[in-house]
Parts: structure tokens; sequence; C-alpha cells
């Protein structure tokens, strides 16, 4: 049996606590219209768990939303370049009505040359339809959170 990720059992340790609180604060705010959250750290500090457990919050509020891993976004932008959506048309229609967007792993995107150019232009799109973005990405510094508000 799997127990789901929540911020009742994520383990809190001197290295997470910080971008914990920022993470469950913004989620809790219930007001983040045009934001962007990001949260960087090591592998294995807990940013997919604290992912995971930001998505279940807004699962149990009722909040529209999709939980997106990055290397399957990237086949999804793989897959409209092979068929000619340069306009990346059938990964716009899937997500129009969602409001927030958890993407796990952006580096997979960011790192990649060949679809790097294409999701920065997806990105671009969310945050014209005002879509919230919640991020992880792998980097070489201990855990912490970002947020970035547009206007």
């Amino acid at each position: 049996m799997c127990i789901e990720d929540t911020f009742d059992n994520y383990q809190i340790n001197m290295y997470n606590q910080n971008a914990f609180m920022t993470a469950k604060n913004f989620v809790e705010c219930d007001v983040f219209p045009n934001d962007v959250f990001g949260i960087f750290g090591l592998e294995g500090t807990g940013k997919t768990k604290l992912l995971r457990a930001m998505a279940n919050y807004l699962k149990q509020k009722g909040k529209k939303y999709e939980y997106i891993e990055g290397n399957y976004l990237a086949n999804m932008i793989k897959q409209a370049r092979r068929e000619k959506d340069i306009f990346l048309f059938s990964i716009k229609k899937k997500y129009y009505r969602t409001k927030i967007i958890l993407l796990d792993s952006v580096e997979n995107l960011i790192q990649n040359d060949e679809i790097s150019n294409d999701y920065r232009r997806l990105f671009r799109y969310f945050m014209r339809k005002k879509i919230v973005f919640i991020f992880s990405y792998d980097c070489s510094e201990k855990m912490y959170s970002v947020l970035q508000c547009f206007k």
C-alpha cells in the first residue's frame, strides 16, 4: 500500500523546513493568480514529495490542477513536433481549462536543447492564460523555494 504525500507526513529537516513552510503557505493562501513557485534543491531532498503534498492539498480543496512529470511533458512536446504541431496546440488544448500546473523535474525540459525553446513558449502561454505554475528543479544546492509574481 502506498501512502500519499501530504503536508502532515512530510519529513521536515533543517535543510527543507523553509521550503516546506513557504510551499504550504503558498497553497493555503488561495490567492495566487499569475504566480510561479519553484522548489530547487539537490536530488533526494524531498522536492517531488513536497510537490505531491501541494497537489494533494489542492485536490482536497477541490482546485483544478494538473500534476505533470517533466519527462512526460518532454515526450508530449517531442510527439507534437513529430506531428508538425509547431504551435503545440495539442498540449495547449489538454491544459486549457487548468488553473494550476505542478511540474516535477523541469530540468528535463530546460536542459534538453531539442525541446527547450518549445517548453519556454509553452511556459509563456501558461503565463498569458494566468495559469499558476509550480515546479521542482534539481540543482547543486540545498533545498530552497522561490516565488515570482508576474503582473
